[in-house]
């Protein structure tokens, strides 16, 4: 198992390639939320996003203020998470996915927690995220995040 962290252009094309191909995973598999986000589907229901498009989502992520983390095994990505920071002290949690046959092995456990120790690092005492599905509300609420009134954010103290 292997974490690598980008909060830079990621150069490397041939890793930028694998992550963009797992990425259009996570939007077709999530396509009633990130599809309003992206545009992934068009209305006769086709897909409608290249790689390429990823592939530029992916490189202004990689900024001062925003970072993706991925997970390799054997070389092979896994899954991702990625966050942005809002302020000195709050960040948001945007995306977070692992690849259907490798999921309930604590491979999502492993890649909130490097994210949460690094994010601690760099001042972070507050983290939030959009619940999207019951699935992720039941994941997040296992590793201490809050929802809150509305049923759509959640929140973590990470002090």
């Amino acid at each position: 198992m292997k974490i690598i962290r980008f909060s830079h252009m990621i150069r490397d094309e041939k890793l930028l390639q694998a992550l963009s191909e797992i990425w259009l995973e996570y939007m077709i598999e999530n396509e009633t939320t990130i599809q309003k986000r992206y545009h992934v589907k068009n209305s006769n229901g086709e897909v409608n996003i290249t790689i390429n498009k990823i592939k530029n989502v992916i490189k202004n992520l990689a900024d001062s203020n925003s970072g993706v983390t991925i997970l390799l095994q054997k070389e092979k990505i896994i899954g991702f998470i990625t966050y942005h920071i809002i302020s000195k002290v709050t960040a948001i949690i945007t995306n977070i996915y692992i690849r259907k046959d490798f999921r309930g092995r604590g491979y999502g456990a492993i890649l909130l927690k490097d994210v949460e120790e690094y994010l601690m690092l760099k001042g972070i005492k507050e983290l939030r995220l959009y619940a999207i599905s019951n699935s992720s509300i039941h994941f997040f609420k296992k590793h201490n995040y809050v929802l809150n009134s509305t049923g759509e954010i959640m929140t973590k103290i990470i002090v």
